[in-house]
């Protein structure tokens, strides 16, 4: 895998750094099949600085609380770079992506 490009986030606490890779184009391992993906979070972790819904508020959503929740965990392949990001960009790391069969 070849790193295709880094992102930074700050904020007044944290300054996230996160490297984003992308399969070398020669890799003809991978499979041309769709795949599709759920997103996940641990509100335990979660600090409420609201990245996530900020880059993606189509799956990410804010409770009273701040909280991220979700209407759906489903995320659909239009939506997957937008939801990467926005689990990304979280300080606390408590979103991710899951890969569910379809």
């Amino acid at each position: 895998m070849a790193v295709h490009q880094l992102k930074i986030y700050k904020n007044e606490f944290f300054v996230h750094y996160r490297l984003i890779a992308e399969p070398d184009k020669e890799d003809k391992s991978m499979s041309s099949d769709k795949v599709f993906f759920r997103a996940v979070a641990d509100r335990g972790r979660c600090c409420g600085y609201g990245l996530c819904a900020s880059i993606c508020p189509e799956v990410y959503k804010l409770d009273a609380d701040g909280l991220v929740y979700f209407e759906d965990d489903k995320v659909t392949p239009e939506l997957e770079e937008a939801a990467r990001e926005g689990a990304e960009a979280c300080p606390a790391e408590a979103i991710w992506l899951e890969e569910i069969e379809a």
